[in-house]
Parts: C-alpha cells; structure tokens; sequence
C-alpha cells in the first residue's frame, strides 16, 4: 500500500506540472503591466487580478495594460495617460475589466483603449480627453 501511495502521488504531481506548463505555453488568463504604471509594473496586484485600487497607466512615460485570456481585472478607478506627454495603453482581448468609479483616458497624454474580440470594459463612468491637451482613441 506505501509504494502504490507513493506512486499516486508521484502521477498526480506529473499532471499538475504538465498542467501548469500548458497553462504558461498558452498564455492562458494574463494581466500584463509594463513600462509607467501605478502600481509599479510587476507588482502583484497586477497578477492577482486587481482589487479595489486605484491605477495608472502611462504616467510621467510610457505605460501599457493587457488584459486577456478570459481574465478579469478589476479596480477602483483609473488614469490613462494623465500626465502631459505621457502614453497609456489599454488592451482588453476576449477579457473583462471591471472598474467601479470612473476611467479617465488621455487626460493630458495620448491615450489608448482597445477592446477587442469580444473583450469588455465595465465601469460607471468613462471620460475621453477629460482635461487640456490630451489625445486619445476608444
């Protein structure tokens, strides 16, 4: 009985690691933060899905957002590039982003938010150029 243990355990540890290395081959349910971004990119707020937070994208530079895979992101509120000259990208592909309050995009920077194959954006409210000299596309 203790060798036919061991040798359940052994398969079962097999699969979870073919399955986790499938996982990370597909790129299956990805949050990706990089360049200028608040919290900082690579943090693990990103990873862990969000949470009740406000963020950045694209603050003093450049920054960049995806969201994809069937993830679902979520935050409090957000700034897509908001500080002048700054780039902020936003991509949702076939995910969700759920952000309660509101998105402000291209407020001072240029701004982008893609949505794409069948991706969606919830949030009570959007505003595009919400201030002075910003560029953006919805």
């Amino acid at each position: 009985m203790k060798s036919f243990f061991a040798l359940s355990a052994h398969m079962r540890l097999s699969a979870s690691l073919f399955a986790l290395l499938a996982f990370n081959l597909d790129g299956h349910a990805a949050i990706t933060a990089t360049g200028d971004t608040y919290p900082t990119a690579g943090d693990t707020f990103w990873a862990s899905g969000g949470g009740d937070q406000s963020i950045g994208v694209g603050g003093s530079t450049t920054g960049s957002l995806s969201i994809t895979d069937g993830s679902t992101f979520l935050s409090s509120s957000a700034n897509v590039a908001y500080v002048e000259n700054s780039v902020g990208l936003v991509t949702v592909d076939d995910a969700t982003w759920n952000n309660s309050r509101s998105i402000s995009l291209g407020s001072y920077g240029e701004g982008s938010l893609k949505i794409i194959n069948g991706g969606e954006v919830l949030s009570d409210t959007l505003n595009i150029d919400a201030r002075w000299g910003g560029d953006c596309t919805a």
